[in-house]
């Protein structure tokens, strides 16, 4: 209830990267991410501890989970463009890009319900850090095998128990104007009902 009571667990130190020293700069933001299995928790908290008294900020914090086995059927997931399973943990990661370039990537969703129908299946975006120009400019959806582009595709039929959707696109166009720096965007699938 305060942050103090309770059983806390320790989970990891999160120790600062990059070039300057600050987490979250140069290599150490897509390859320094902690993963850890626990489940039934009920808050985070962080200790934050400087050696020489300078201080510090936190520039941003991204948490991602998933529901405990058993729990929440009534999803959609990001699926493979060809294999029977999600998305690699790095299959939407654009990697260190140059201004000037894109890149399309497949992908499919998947209603992982054993019995119900998703009505209106939705894939759309969120940017979890921006810039100018903005992020979710340089990113854009397609249903149509490319022919047309959106910011989000809402499929043209329902998603019964177990089916998989035929295959979207995700598009990355950065241009000339883009501002050096790191981005992070998030894909997710949705539905206005379960039948």
């Amino acid at each position: 209830t305060n942050g103090l009571d309770g059983t806390w667990v320790s989970v990891a130190s999160v120790l600062p990267g990059g070039n300057s020293g600050v987490s979250g700069e140069g290599p150490s933001a897509r390859t320094g991410i902690t993963a850890n299995t626990f489940l039934g928790v009920k808050a985070l908290r962080w200790e934050i501890a400087y050696s020489n008294n300078s201080g510090g900020q936190w520039f941003n914090v991204h948490l991602f989970g998933e529901p405990s086995p058993g729990e929440n059927l009534q999803r959609l997931e990001i699926w493979h463009p060809t294999l029977d399973e999600r998305i690699p943990p790095a299959y939407l990661d654009w990697g260190d890009v140059p201004r000037n370039s894109s890149a399309i990537r497949d992908f499919r969703i998947k209603n992982i319900h054993p019995a119900l129908t998703a009505n209106s299946v939705r894939a759309a975006m969120s940017i979890l850090t921006d810039t100018t120009p903005s992020v979710v400019g340089q990113q854009s959806l397609s249903k149509d095998g490319g022919s047309s582009w959106a910011a989000q595709q809402t499929l043209p039929n329902p998603l019964g128990p177990g089916a998989i959707s035929p295959i979207l696109k995700i598009r990355r166009v950065t241009p000339a104007n883009a501002t050096l720096s790191l981005w992070w965007y998030r894909l997710f699938a949705d539905c206005t009902s379960w039948t």
